[in-house]
């Protein structure tokens, strides 16, 4: 539902009736200038209700990645450890 939607349904832009004593309904122009402050205010609230322009996403630098089978893994692993002393 648009804002434009709940605007028409809530508020009749069309004239003001007023019972007369003789019960017949009398039909009031409204004023020109609140007609144009309305359509202005209106206007106004539908541009701030619309979803804002994002941005263009930074990209994120992706890191470099080198393929490596298991017997240079376990190689490396082993070369990265540190010798086990059993004295305690």
């Amino acid at each position: 539902m648009d804002l434009g939607d709940v605007y028409k349904n809530n508020v009749s832009k069309s004239s003001v009736n007023m019972s007369s004593t003789g019960g017949l309904p009398v039909e009031r122009e409204r004023d020109p200038a609140l007609q144009k402050l309305e359509n202005d205010v209106f206007t106004q609230m539908n541009i701030a209700a619309q979803p804002a322009e994002t941005a263009t996403p930074i990209p994120t630098p992706q890191p470099e990645l080198q393929q490596v089978d298991f017997k240079q893994a376990l190689k490396e692993l082993s070369d990265l450890s540190e010798p086990i002393d059993d004295k305690a």
